[in-house]
């Protein structure tokens, strides 16, 4: 069971004990020493490392105050609670400077003690769970050598065992993983995390033995698998126990590969591997038929054959389930071949990046109809025009669109929105800010956003930092947060140099 450490330093022993007491009380730590000084204090944090550190203000020596500046100078991520028998404001006010958690009179109130502890486990449990996500996702993306990976499994994932459930769905992965952390809050069980695994989302719960019994990965699925089909399939595999230091990143790649030759969108599915393993939907033979008439119907430019060819062939797919891995690699195919007509010379790598961003953003069988004959449609009209009148046409929906962004900078409106508005599919002005802008569609819109904010700001100095990110379509936070990663620095410290500059200009002047 995952244990939180605490270090306590008290020069009086019964006190010391009596704190101790407490904390093992309060549930969740284990305390890693007594010490009665803080210069012995100081060496076993050096030592354990702890996550808290309880000390008293007096002791012989180094105070409590100069030992919890002094272990925050190394150790800055250092929880603190400062204990005295003084009731003094000038000791709370330099305890609130070293950023300590509470302070806390002798003799201690245990309800009292009992709740900071509480507080102070909640804070500790919700970074832990933050570096414990971004340690196994670089763990699982392989950016560590097997043996630091053992070493980091055992630290961030401290279970024998641990059980594996993966789950996908089309539409938003972004979604899916914090509706996860969700559901893993309300169950309120420190044992399980949410980790995002390229398109889908891995669950991790761990074990403390083999023992087959309803888990709250079990009750977290019986969830997705409920939920609003607006929302898409959900497809999930759930994986047997498996010894957690060093099976785990294999047991993942093996379950990401089974799931992804299996999703759906028109019904939630869920299986169990290996088991399940041979279980795959059954399969037509009408495909490379219907697959060669809407090849032939492209290159003769018949465009109602097309047309009919292409719903013929998804009312195949849609008929027989067939799963989205193989509905894309088919698509491949097709694009494969027509580039193969001569004079055609596609952008075949633009063309399968569009299937796949397609598929990504589709929550149902309709939607991935839409959005790929959207993509298709718009490379059979290129055959009626000239590369040079084809590009021509790009240029100018790139300049209409962007000069809507450019007037419209208030509005937010998502990919799909823009895709009815200019009456073209996502994936195509995906693929067109990716040629004509070097980045994507919300790149484009962010970078315009800071540039016109950044602009205002030059403009009026004086200006208020909420009144600018109003001006572009932001909340204050937001605008903050967009700012200082894309500039470097935060608005306030912008506008603080932009009137430096302005005040040696003057003084220049003068």
């Amino acid at each position: 069971m995952l244990q939180f450490k605490v270090l306590i330093a008290e020069d009086e022993p019964p006190v010391a004990r009596y704190i101790k007491t407490l904390v093992e009380e309060a549930g969740g730590y284990a305390v890693v020493g007594l010490c009665e000084d803080g210069e012995e204090a100081l060496e076993q944090i050096r030592m354990t490392g702890p996550d808290l550190l309880i000390s008293d203000i007096k002791m012989n020596g180094m105070t409590g105050l100069e030992l919890i500046h002094q272990a925050r100078s190394e150790y800055p991520q250092l929880l603190s609670v400062i204990i005295s028998g003084y009731k003094m404001f000038e000791y709370a006010q330099e305890a609130i400077k070293l950023n300590t958690v509470d302070y806390l009179l002798k003799p201690i109130n245990r309800e009292e003690f009992f709740k900071v502890m509480e507080r102070i486990r909640d804070t500790l449990m919700q970074d832990y769970r933050t570096k414990r996500r971004k340690h196994l996702e670089f763990l699982f993306l392989g950016g560590m050598e097997e043996e630091d990976a053992v070493i980091e499994t055992a630290v961030y994932f401290p279970f024998p065992f641990v059980r594996i459930m993966m789950l996908h769905r089309n539409g938003n992965k972004d979604l899916l993983m914090e509706e996860a952390g969700r559901q893993i809050k309300k169950l309120g069980d420190k044992a399980i995390c949410a980790v995002p695994y390229k398109n889908a989302v891995v669950l991790l719960e761990g074990l403390e033995s083999r023992e087959r019994k309803e888990t709250n990965l079990d009750k977290i699925q019986t969830v997705f698998m409920a939920d609003d089909r607006t929302k898409g399939t959900v497809t999930s595999v759930t994986g047997e126990d498996i010894v957690a230091s060093n099976d785990m990143t294999a047991a993942i790649k093996q379950l990401y590969h089974f799931l992804k030759r299996r999703v759906s969108l028109k019904k939630s599915r869920k299986f169990r591997y290996p088991s399940d393993k041979s279980e795959m939907p059954v399969r037509g033979n009408m495909d490379q038929e219907l697959m060669d008439k809407l090849t032939s119907s492209f290159y003769l430019k018949n465009g109602r054959q097309f047309e009919q060819s292409f719903e013929q062939l998804f009312q195949c797919w849609e008929r027989e389930d067939r799963p989205v891995y193989e509905i894309k690699t088919a698509c491949y195919l097709i694009i494969g071949k027509w580039n193969q007509i001569e004079n055609m010379h596609l952008d075949v790598t633009g063309m399968n990046e569009q299937i796949d961003e397609s598929v990504q953003i589709s929550r149902n069988f309709d939607e991935l109809k839409k959005n790929i004959w959207e993509g298709f449609r718009e490379v059979f009209l290129c055959q009626e025009e000239n590369k040079a009148d084809s590009q021509k046409r790009a240029e100018t929906l790139y300049r209409q669109i962007t000069s809507w962004i450019s007037h419209n900078l208030k509005e937010n409106p998502s990919l799909q929105e823009i895709g009815q508005m200019f009456g073209v599919s996502q994936p195509y002005i995906s693929k067109l800010f990716r040629t004509y802008s070097g980045g994507s569609f919300k790149e484009y819109v962010l970078r315009k956003k800071i540039d016109t904010a950044v602009s205002l700001m030059e403009e009026n100095p004086a200006a208020f930092i909420k009144d600018i990110a109003e001006q572009v379509g932001f909340d204050q936070l937001y605008f903050s947060t967009v700012f200082h990663r894309m500039m470097g620095q935060y608005p306030s410290q912008y506008r603080e140099k932009l009137g430096e500059q302005g005040k040696k200009k003057q003084d220049s002047m003068e």
